[in-house]
């Protein structure tokens, strides 16, 4: 018999990037720029996982994404 699954506690994948590239924000200099596609490649995902992920960083306050200029460690 397959062992329930607690679906409130498993974080979608945007989530579990956003923490672990949290971490890796927070020893960064301020105003350096994050580039997607050398996170997607870094992170094994799509940009567009890693831009789900920028986006909760963003309401965090951990990253300033900029239209048409990119994202930068706030």
């Amino acid at each position: 018999m397959a062992a329930e699954v607690d679906r409130d506690r498993i974080d979608t994948l945007p989530e579990q990037v956003a923490e672990r590239l949290g971490y890796a924000v927070d020893r960064m200099a301020r105003g350096a720029r994050l580039d997607p596609a050398e996170l997607a490649t870094a992170f094994g995902v799509s940009r567009r996982t890693v831009s789900r992920a920028l986006t909760i960083l963003q309401r965090a306050g951990k990253v300033t994404i900029m239209a048409s200029r990119g994202a930068y460690v706030a």
